[in-house]
């Protein structure tokens, strides 16, 4: 996983791994994405079964189709992409049982935001999808450092004990609480960045 995320384009990087079919790379952008996946489906008014079989699709139609990704130099142009083929696929999966018997779907088609004003600024949404990737940058952090220096940042930036509990407690010395709350909040800043990006 670390190649994947040695440059600072982190998205870049990942999309041309998946573009040459590497499995981790595979692995490691339905990790990043899903739960971004899901949030925008759910928020779209998608019952659990359904987010799950339409998470599933998103990934099957980007798999198939991500050489349709262009790169633009707007930040957060991916993920405005993803979140435009997660919501195709949400119409397309809408029309296709329009013709179930005793359900109206042309309410809720209609109920879909518009194409024309997806990309308008939503702070809700924004901070929502922010938390996400934010919670996917400790997690991929986390899994990058020693468990030793994960705690210490753990304790001094997260729970806020002061220092001298924390080198009382784990018997460690001032220098080494900042330097590990400095080394993971960098990696952290740095992972977020990515994702966002």
């Amino acid at each position: 996983m670390s190649s994947i995320f040695s440059t600072k384009s982190t998205s870049y990087t990942l999309i041309d791994s998946l573009r040459v079919g590497d499995a981790d790379a595979w692995r490691t952008f339905c990790e990043l994405y899903s739960g971004l996946i899901r949030y925008w489906l759910r928020g779209l008014g998608f019952g659990p079964t359904d987010v799950e079989e339409l998470e599933q699709d998103v990934f099957v139609f980007l798999y198939r189709r991500l050489d349709t990704f262009r790169r633009r130099a707007r930040i957060g142009g991916f993920r405005a992409w993803l979140r435009m083929v997660t919501r195709h696929r949400a119409i397309d999966r809408i029309r296709s049982h329009k013709n179930l018997p005793a359900i109206d779907h042309s309410r809720e088609l209609d109920e879909l935001p518009d194409a024309a004003t997806d990309d308008v600024d939503d702070p809700r949404r924004d901070r929502d999808e922010r938390s996400i990737l934010m919670s996917k940058a400790i997690e991929l952090v986390r899994s990058e450092v020693e468990s030793n220096t994960f705690d210490l940042f753990r304790l001094s930036f997260i729970e806020e004990l002061p220092v001298d509990e924390i080198v009382a407690a784990k018997n460690v010395t001032p220098n080494q609480v900042y330097l590990a709350k400095s080394r993971v909040l960098t990696r952290i800043k740095r992972r977020f960045e990515d994702l966002l990006n």
